[in-house]
Parts: structure tokens; sequence; C-alpha cells
């Protein structure tokens, strides 16, 4: 056994397995009856496990060839290129950070078959992962620099060097927020796009194939393996490496139900929307549509038929039933119940719409994914909605056709037998329905008469208020109230209540004016008003109009608050929320939030409460941000 695959004799089966594929993944693999021998009590299991894992291609990794064996001195050169160190080991090949000498120095990710794995079938795989790559030219796709075979024949290519952490692996370590993830998957999707757009599908996208580095303070999510890819509009290469009988392509978690099969013909680039919907949905929540653990203890056709017809649960009400929601709501700077509310809506509908079984139904384009994501960061409608109950049904009826068939043949005896009273109720309440429109026809004349009349006593009076305003503005107020006074009681609008405050000195106007107001708020125990304007004016004032403080913000303000001394000065918009002294404009307090602020409380002057367009209601403690 390998000393870098350690269990104990008291591990149960799940760390076992786990610990066994690990190391299958360094391509160090440990000899199946060792582990046997360690660990007895799972004799039966382990050899059902292994004799399904011989089911999968490519499963265990190979010896390094005599070339590049671990133990030669450290003259592994190939070309231009010194092998340094082996950084990883998939299913086809190894990846070695290298440096290049000429034309330039610097250090690059080189790529090659593993030695035993030359087949026909891998090589023209490999070659067709080294021109996909070619073909795509992108910010977030591994750049190919350069392509060969060794002197022994092996072939190879390299493509710059990602120093980063795989996907989830860094949004969990930088606790990113949920906006923060989304916006990174909204990178992965155009980078996707670009793929497809030249012809491109992935098949096997995952967080360890997009690894997230970090370029002037901002992360930058890089895709890294194509080695599975496909070409839409023609072969990449003379030969076709997914049509073997048996072979399964992809890595099970991520797996498009279309691939969950025994043929790659029929995938196409729904098949990355679907895995697109896998890494939001682990993104949004921690958790995999299907548990992992499940998939793997499984055997093979179990795996592939959970893959390709069960029901994921939406991603709200999977993370809102795990246990380990409060760690996973920590990672994205969240409380459970927060997190699984926001997720609820919009964001479900996205993630299962991506996931739909029935790609037909899924977002047509990794570009119409993104643009989704990108309408629900600003606020605007997603195009994704919850499924109707007639699709629901049809589902159900497939998945279920005894039971469906069974119902349909009682429903059809059922409407059989009851069909001459319903014919009979049907008459009835159609003649009711005659007498019931009859009655309707003549309430709406008598509506829209009234309706009329109504029309015509709003066109007086409004015909009232330009007359009396008329009155005002010619420096007349008497007549102008007097001719306002001729709008019966009953019939005094808003406008009429308001002009009439004018005209008696209810209230004063600002002749400082700019724009449109925003919002206003009072002190509950002085006599002082706060105003802010469209245009990010504020103003304060005391119960006489006059001026107390006045100036603008950078920000376009949505929200005012005043605390009940009138002293301090609460301010919120987009995404943000900021203290004032209210005289003298010095910042007490500022804080980032998740959404708008649309509404504002100074309960005291240390506490601020706010409202937001996302339905919450926050608490801030002023002097504390």
């Amino acid at each position: 056994m390998s000393n870098s695959f350690q269990t104990t004799g008291n591990d149960d089966l799940d760390a076992v397995i786990a610990a066994f594929l690990q190391a299958l993944e360094r391509g160090d693999a440990p000899d199946r009856d060792d582990l046997i021998k360690e660990q007895p009590q799972f004799e039966e299991e382990l050899r059902a496990f292994f004799a399904d894992l011989d089911g999968l291609p490519n499963v265990e990794g190979e010896e390094a060839t005599e070339e590049f064996a671990a133990g030669n001195d450290s003259s592994r050169v190939i070309g231009n290129y010194e092998l340094v160190q082996k950084i990883g080991s998939g299913g086809m090949g190894e990846v070695w950070v290298a440096k290049q000498s000429k034309p330039v120095k610097r250090r690059v990710a080189l790529k090659l078959i593993k030695a035993g794995m030359d087949s026909k079938q891998v090589v023209s795989r490999f070659e067709a992962e080294r021109q996909a790559l070619a073909a795509i030219d992108h910010p977030n796709v591994a750049k190919v620099l350069d392509a060969g075979t060794t002197p022994s024949g092996q072939p190879y290519f390299v493509m710059e060097l990602v120093n980063g952490a795989p996907l989830t692996k860094f949004c969990d370590e930088a606790k990113l927020g949920i906006r923060e993830r989304l916006e990174l998957m909204v990178q992965i999707a155009n980078a996707v796009q670009h793929a497809h757009h030249k012809g491109i599908v992935h098949r096997d996208l995952k967080p360890a194939n997009i690894l997230v580095t970090v370029i002037d303070g901002k992360p930058v999510p890089k895709i890294i393996d194509f080695g599975l890819a496909k070409a839409l509009g023609g072969r990449l290469t003379d030969e076709s490496f997914a049509t073997h009988f048996g072979s399964v392509m992809g890595t099970l978690e991520y797996m498009a139900p279309e691939q969950a099969g025994y043929s790659g013909q029929d995938v196409d680039t729904r098949a990355d929307i679907y895995s697109l919907g896998v890494i939001l949905y682990e993104l949004l929540t921690g958790l995999l549509p299907f548990d992992s653990s499940r998939l793997r203890q499984a055997a093979l056709d179990e795996m592939l038929r959970i893959i390709r017809e069960e029901e994921p649960a939406r991603p709200s009400l999977r993370f809102s039933s795990s246990e380990s929601a409060p760690s996973y709501a920590a990672v994205r700077r969240s409380e459970p119940k927060q997190l699984a509310g926001l997720l609820r809506s919009e964001l479900d509908w996205i993630v299962m719409k991506s996931l739909d079984k029935d790609r037909n139904r899924r977002y047509e384009t990794a570009s119409s994914f993104s643009q989704d994501i990108n309408r629900y960061l600003i606020g605007d409608t997603v195009q994704a909605h919850p499924p109707t109950l007639a699709y629901r049904l049809r589902k159900f009826a497939r998945r279920n056709k005894e039971i469906a068939a069974a119902m349909t043949a009682i429903l059809v005896v059922f409407l059989l037998g009851a069909g001459g009273t319903l014919y009979g109720l049907w008459k009835a309440q159609d003649e009711a329905r005659k007498a019931k429109a009859a009655e309707q026809i003549a309430e709406a004349k008598s509506i829209e008469a009234l309706a009329s009349l109504r029309e015509s006593q709003l066109n007086l009076n409004r015909s009232v208020l330009r007359q009396s305003n008329l009155h005002w503005t010619n420096g007349d107020p008497s007549e102008a109230i007097r001719t306002l006074n001729r709008i019966p009681t009953n019939a005094r609008s808003i406008e009429w209540q308001l002009a009439n405050l004018l005209y008696t000195g209810g209230f004063k106007q600002l002749d400082y004016v700019e724009a449109p107001i925003v919002d206003v708020a009072g002190a509950k125990d002085c006599d002082r008003v706060a105003c802010v304007w469209e245009n990010g004016q504020v103003a304060v004032v005391d119960g006489n109009g006059k001026l107390l403080n006045r100036y603008r913000l950078e920000k376009k303000p949505t929200a005012i608050g005043l605390s009940a001394d009138g002293e301090s000065l609460a301010l919120g918009g987009d995404n943000w929320l900021k203290v004032y002294d209210s005289l003298s404009n010095q910042l007490i307090s500022s804080y980032e939030c998740e959404s708008t602020v649309t509404a504002l409380s100074l309960n005291t002057p240390t506490n601020v409460f706010s409202g937001h367009r996302d339905g919450f209601l926050r608490w801030w403690s002023v002097g504390k941000s």
C-alpha cells in the first residue's frame, strides 16, 4: 500500500471508499487486495464497489513512463520545457509545472498522456483537447501556448500556469457572499458560451476544472480542462472518442441526464448548461443536487438511473433541511434563515431550469443562463419560472406509467357514469348563468351611468381648481379661496386639500428646491425636518422652513431618517447606508448592504433600522461600522 493512503480499522465504509478515490485522483493507486485485508469487515462491499468501478473508463491512474518516472534526475526535458513538479493526474493525462527556456523564460503548465494509456482512443481524445483549447481565446479559459510530441511519441501541449484554487474552495475560503458568487458564475458561463460558439462542448464542467486566481484585486475564474471536449460542427480529429459501448464520459455529480448512458453521441451544449446548474447549486448551498455518497455507493446502473430519472430538491429546500446549514451559511456571510429566504423563488427557479431532465426546457445557451443571473443581480424579472401544474402532471405520468394508466381508467369510468347527471346540472347552471348575465348587464349600465356622472363632476372640479389657481397667481387670494370653496365638501380631493393649505398659509414653499423629493423625515422631539432630493441634495430645515444645513451627496439616495433629537441623519441608497451629524455633515458610520435601502428609522441616536428591496429588515449599531 502507498504511504499516502491511510485508513484505520475503525473507518466506516464511506471513509474507506472516499480515501481510495482521493488516492486515485492523485494517481497514487493503492493495492485492492491489501485494502480488503486492512478492512475485512467490508470485504463484500469493497469487492462489489471494485466491480462497479471497473465499468468506468480510465478510473485508475497509471504509473509514469520510464522516460519521466519519479526518481529520474532533474534533466527531464521536453523540447524547450524542463519538467519541475507534477501537479495533477487525470483520467488520461498528467499535468506538470515546467520551466520554459525559450523564446521566453516563464513557468507553464505542461500536459501529456500517461504511460500505458496511449491507445488509439486516448491519443485521439488528447489530440481533441489540444485542438479544442487552441480554438478558444477567452480571458476565462486557460490559454494554449504550444504543442508537440515527446521523443517517445507522447503528445503534449503547453498552457498558461494558473495559480489559483478550485472554484468552491476559493469561494468558501474567501467567504464570498451570494452576489459575489453569482458574479463569478456569470464570467464562467460567458466563457462556456465562447467555447460553444467555437463548436466545443466541455462535457466535464465541475469546480475542480475551474480555478480562481486574483488579478488586480479581483477574482478571475479560469476553465482549465477540456479533456472530454466534443466538436459540434465536425470531429476535431479523425477518430471519434465517445462512441465505444460502455464508455460513460464526465463526472457523476455534474453529469447531465443525457450523458448518463452508454453513448455520448447525443450530447450537445445543453449538457454543459446542466453542469453549470449543478455548479451554481453547489456555490449557493454548499451541497450537490444528489448526495455524492449515495451515488458512489450505488451500483453503476443505479447511479446512472438516479441521474437520468430522479428530480433533485430545490436549492432552498435542500439547504434548509441540511444539518450543516449554519456552517454553509457562515462561509457565505449569512444566516441559515436569511440564506434560505434569499435562495427561495428566483434563484431556485434559475437553478432548476438549468437542471431540467428535459434539455429542451433548459436555457438554450450559456449566454441566456448568464443573462438571467444578471437580471437577478440588477433586480429585473428573470426568465426562469416555477413549473406549471400541467407540466408536473406530465412528468408524474412519465415516471409512473402504471399508476397514471390506472388513474386514467378510473377517471374515464367515473366520467361515463356521471355523464347524464353532469349534463342535467350543466343545463340548470346554463339557465342560471343567462339570468345572472342579464342582471350583470343591467348593473353594468347603472355603474357606467354613475361613472359618467362622476367623471363630469371631476372635470368640473378640475376647472374650478384651475380658476382658483389663476386668482392666486394674479395676487387675489380672497377670490382664490371663494372659488375653491365652490367645490362640494364630499368632492374635495387631495388637490383641493393642498390648494387650501397653500392659500390659507398652512405650509411654506422652499425656495431652494431643485428636483423631486425622494424622502422626508421629521424629528420627534424637536422642530426639525430633513429632506433628500432625487439629485442627491440634502437639506435640514426648522419648522418655519428656515434652512439649517444643506449639501449634496455623490451617490443617489433612496431613503432618509432623522433621530428623535434631530442630531443624527441617516441616508441610504443602492447597497449603502451612512449616518451623519445633521448640522456639521460629519460622517458617523458607514455600512455596505446586500440590497437597496427603501426605508430608514433612527429609533435612538445609536440604533438604525433599515428596510430593503430584498424584503429584509436590518438593524445597525451607530458608531460600529
